[in-house]
């Protein structure tokens, strides 16, 4: 079942005066494996016997995640295909998501690629270099 009835049934349990064992305990038993977390319910159970009346999260701070989305990802292709030699800081300029650690991804995921289709020539430690920069390391924060 959901999180949100189970968020409900533990307000619930947090009314009728039940600890948050004895929540855990029932949501265990009614929806079995599905049930949500222990750290989960006692968290839940805490926020609502402190007063807490909504059943939905709370707002996180920070950057939502938009790195991954389909129009993202068919802007960059676009790009990549228009102009194959630009650069990575105009290509975060035109989409404004690359991070160090998407950057990573990338190159592992091209690594893997050429290491699948031409393992015969991967033999030993080799690196991805751009063609218009000089080689350097990045450290990922």
């Amino acid at each position: 079942m959901s999180q949100f009835e189970q968020r409900a049934n533990i307000k619930f349990m947090c009314k009728l005066g039940k600890s948050a064992s004895e929540t855990l305990l029932a949501l265990q038993q009614v929806y079995g494996d599905t049930a949500i977390k222990k750290s989960a319910v006692y968290g839940c159970f805490s926020r609502f016997k402190n007063g807490q009346e909504t059943l939905q999260d709370d707002q996180r701070s920070g950057r939502p995640s938009t790195s991954r989305t389909k129009e993202i990802i068919g802007k960059a292709r676009q790009l990549i295909r228009c102009d194959r030699r630009m650069t990575i800081a105009e290509f975060e300029q035109e989409v404004g998501t690359v991070t160090g650690h998407f950057y990573v991804q990338v190159l592992q995921r091209l690594r893997d690629a050429v290491w699948r289709k031409q393992r015969d020539k991967c033999q030993g430690r080799w690196f991805l270099h751009n063609d218009n920069a000089p080689s350097h390391t990045s450290l990922v924060a």
